[in-house]
């Protein structure tokens, strides 16, 4: 466990922890880092949830898949994020969707109910901590709706942008992740998204690169049922 120390420092219960701190409160308990590549399912959607997983290497996605055969991505996850815990002790424990791996290779530490439940006894920080992090999935979950519920392009778009623009305090707002990323965020094909940029740019709403764009008529912003 010592090899993924840096990572476990990322993880939301294990945050200011130092590395002899955390490898005691995971001392003798029954963890495993197990490790996936290209065409393996971490969880599947559907199955039990008998797990905590943290990402200790690489990056993991979520997928939903709708009846109708759509996959829908609706989360990346990267190195010392978690999943499994907003289902891990409801009254019907089942992934609500699919975890699998998003990069070539990914190494989960998968925490097993009891085990966790005895983390949580050692340390009353860590269950703070925990419940916390399902808090935070609470509103994160409220936003997607949001966004969803929006019915144009322009509207999810700037639904995002006036979001990280009160985050980032600047209407120069830093891409969080790619443009590939971002349309899957807001639920809309990549081709889409870049032709509402554009349109958006002629109109001298906004100017756009690979990595930022900045808000030109902050106006924008406030209409976005209209």
């Amino acid at each position: 466990m010592k090899c993924f120390l840096a990572s476990l420092k990322k993880c939301t219960f294990f945050r200011k922890r130092s590395s002899e701190a955390i490898l005691e409160l995971l001392r003798d308990l029954k963890v495993t880092p197990l490790e996936f590549g290209p065409g393996d399912i971490i969880a599947a959607q559907g199955e039990p949830a008998e797990h905590l997983g943290i990402v200790l290497q690489g990056m993991v996605q979520v997928q939903k898949l709708f009846p109708e055969g759509e996959a829908v991505t609706m989360a990346h996850l990267s190195e010392g994020q978690t999943f499994g815990e907003a289902v891990l002790f409801a009254k019907e424990q089942y992934y609500p969707g699919s975890i699998l791996p998003a990069s070539s290779r990914c190494i989960v530490l998968m925490i097993p109910r009891g085990e966790l439940v005895r983390l949580f006894q050692r340390d009353e920080q860590i269950l703070t901590r925990f419940i916390e992090n399902i808090s935070n999935r609470v509103v994160m979950l409220a936003e997607r709706i949001e966004i969803l519920s929006l019915s144009s392009i322009r509207q999810k778009l700037l639904y995002f942008l006036a979001k990280e623009v009160k985050e980032q305090g600047s209407y120069s707002v830093k891409l969080p992740f790619t443009k590939r990323r971002l349309s899957e965020h807001l639920g809309i094909p990549r081709p889409s998204l870049s032709r509402e940029l554009q349109r958006m740019q002629e109109e001298g709403i906004l100017v756009f690169d690979r990595t930022h764009i900045r808000i030109q008529k902050p106006g924008a912003l406030q209409h976005l049922r209209e």
